[in-house]
């Protein structure tokens, strides 16, 4: 971005930030809110643009927020998947200390070798002893190259190696089972806040656009240099 530009997009920030600090100031002394107590008019000189925001959030968007039931179990359905506990696969797995002992085991076993047996003999996982059986595992647990080989593999695939933060893992796959959906009733608070906040942060916006739309006012050079340091 050439210097030019940047200082285009510094104009037009400053220029927004003056818009919208006289908007809020005008539309404040309409709504008598320097008024309300004198704790707040003694800030208001010192942070009020800030002031004056958290004011017409309070009084003039959050009033008109509203969200029903029906609005969360239509969020709920649109966002189902959101909703759902992660896949789980069972694997069996060896970890070996070594890339070169891993592509050993894993060349030995694509020719055949016995995957328990090999398990009990050379992985340095506690589960060696079962024959690598780790049983059923949320898939969101493993690192997506694995999740990748992972969704893709049919049952008794061997897959791997695969680099751990210590050592290697070959892994043979046993299945996968779909994640269950989860009941809207442990969600109704996220989802109400979600909702609102989003309706509130349109709202908010919505109002400022309208404050633009029809409260005339006159910006001077001289409050743009104030702005800007000068």
């Amino acid at each position: 971005v050439s210097q030019g530009e940047k200082g285009k997009d510094l104009k037009k920030e400053v220029l927004n930030k003056l818009i919208l600090h006289k908007l809020l100031d005008k539309e404040a002394i309409n709504r008598g809110y320097e008024e309300d107590d004198n704790v707040i008019k003694t800030k208001i000189k010192k942070y009020k643009e800030q002031l004056l925001i958290d004011q017409f959030k309070k009084k003039a968007v959050l009033p008109g927020i509203k969200v029903e039931e029906k609005d969360i179990l239509e969020y709920y359905k649109t966002n189902i998947e959101k909703y759902r506990e992660a896949d789980k696969v069972h694997l069996k797995i060896i970890h070996s200390q070594n890339e070169e002992e891993a592509r050993t085991i894993f060349d030995d076993l694509v020719k055949g070798a016995d995957f328990s047996y090999l398990a009990v003999e050379k992985s340095i996982d506690p589960s060696g002893k079962e024959g690598g059986d780790i049983g059923w595992i949320p898939i969101n647990q493993f690192s997506p190259d694995m999740i990748n080989a992972i969704i893709q593999a049919k049952e008794g695939d061997i897959l791997g190696p695969f680099k751990l933060n210590i050592g290697y893992a070959i892994m043979e796959f046993h299945g996968i089972q779909k994640g269950e959906y989860l009941p809207l009733d442990g969600f109704m608070a996220e989802i109400d806040k979600t909702i609102g906040t989003e309706r509130f942060d349109a709202g908010l916006k919505r109002y400022i656009k309208y404050l633009r739309d029809t409260i005339p006012i006159e910006i001077n050079q001289k409050e743009i240099n104030i702005l800007q340091g000068r």
